[in-house]
């Protein structure tokens, strides 16, 4: 039955009606009068048609109704993801996503110096907070362990890099964890941020010419709880 109701049940009838009409009036078989009852049983099949058509038209208006409302809601119950994993593939247009979002202070909480040593390093994870107009300043807070390596191999580099005079000098502190993050305010007011985090050590270190530096990265996404927490150790390691 649901099979038959698709057929349009009412254009068939129309349709052998006409051409029954026809072929009466070429074989001279009927006259006027009944040519004008075929003709309005014509126009009332047609009419039955347009109510059927309207109809459907009717439900894909409901069915399309409904699936807005189902995505809507779907909308209001997800929730963004807050944290992501970023592997080698993504990890260098990741980090210059975060840079072109970043504004006001960056903060590089326990670097690694040897990542600053060479100019093609520093154009990959330093150039692209520089040439972000909304990035006013970049510090980096380093252990006190590393600070003559600092002068002696990578404070030439770094200052080649001195655009805008936004880079200032590191924060030197006592550090002892093995736990390196970026901290990027993300809207004018700092209140809303977002981190980078890496981990020196394996499995999330890579080698990149004879250096180690970060494989795979976490992005700790504005609303998270987690910012506040890394907030509060980034004011910590400037108390003296």
């Amino acid at each position: 039955m649901a099979s038959l109701r698709k057929f349009e049940w009412e254009a068939i009838a129309g349709l052998i009606a006409a051409v029954t009409a026809i072929v009466l009036h070429f074989l001279h078989l009927t006259d006027v009068n009944i040519l004008r009852v075929i003709t309005l049983v014509l126009v009332a099949l047609l009419f039955l048609r347009d109510l059927r058509s309207e109809e459907r038209w009717s439900s894909m208006e409901d069915a399309s109704k409904l699936s807005v409302r189902l995505l809507e809601e779907i909308k209001e119950t997800t929730h963004p993801t807050e944290i992501d994993l970023i592997g080698p593939a993504r990890l260098r247009q990741a980090t210059v996503q975060f840079a072109e979002r970043a504004q006001g202070e960056v903060v590089w909480f326990n670097a690694c110096p040897h990542m600053f040593e060479s100019k093609e390093m520093c154009d990959v994870i330093l150039r692209p907070f520089l040439a972000n107009p909304n990035v006013t300043g970049f510090r980096l807070i380093l252990d006190k362990s590393q600070r003559e390596h600092w002068h002696a191999q990578v404070e030439t580099t770094i200052a080649n890099y001195q655009g805008r005079g936004i880079v200032t000098p590191p924060t030197w502190a006592h550090l002892d964890s093995g736990v390196s993050f970026v901290l990027a305010e993300t809207d004018t007011t700092g209140g809303k941020a977002e981190v980078l985090v890496s981990f020196w050590g394996e499995p999330f270190m890579a080698v990149h010419h004879d250096r180690r530096i970060p494989g795979y990265i976490i992005h700790v996404r504005e609303q998270s709880e987690l910012i506040g927490r890394f907030r509060e150790v980034e004011r910590a390691s400037r108390m003296p």
